[in-house]
């Protein structure tokens, strides 16, 4: 009676273990085009191992305008381990690229916040904070 007892307690913390777990861990995105001139593409993708993964891909950003993602990791799990990385291409031809945070076994532990992404007249900077 004990060993069913005992097997019993062991079942329910695994489950109620198992309900935290986040079947599509997600990471929110905010891309700010504080430039004087229109972006013209802008993609967010992850690199790690040699590879790189295509998140998703932004189109036309007016000057002084933001658009925000939320972009799912799940289906770039085959690179385990990496970073995220912006690119973005200016209305002038210009291209800035900027590598930023950490993500691991497809999880970024940072997902409860947000990265904001500010591409100004010459460079790109990224900062994470609370959604």
């Amino acid at each position: 009676m004990k060993k069913l007892v005992y097997l019993l307690g062991v079942i329910i913390a695994v489950l109620a273990g198992c309900k935290r777990i986040d079947p599509s861990p997600t990471v929110s995105f905010v891309i700010d085009n504080t430039s004087s001139g229109s972006i013209k593409e802008a993609v967010l993708s992850i690199e790690g191992n040699g590879e790189t993964y295509d998140l998703t891909h932004v189109a036309t950003i007016l000057p002084g305008s933001r658009k925000s993602m939320v972009t799912s990791l799940r289906n770039s799990r085959e690179i385990r381990e990496g970073q995220y990385k912006v690119s973005v291409v200016v209305d002038n031809g210009a291209t800035y690229q900027k590598g930023f945070g950490y993500f691991t076994n497809g999880i970024d532990p940072t997902r409860d916040k947000t990265y904001t992404i500010t591409v100004t007249d010459t460079a790109i900077d990224v900062k994470s904070g609370l959604q």
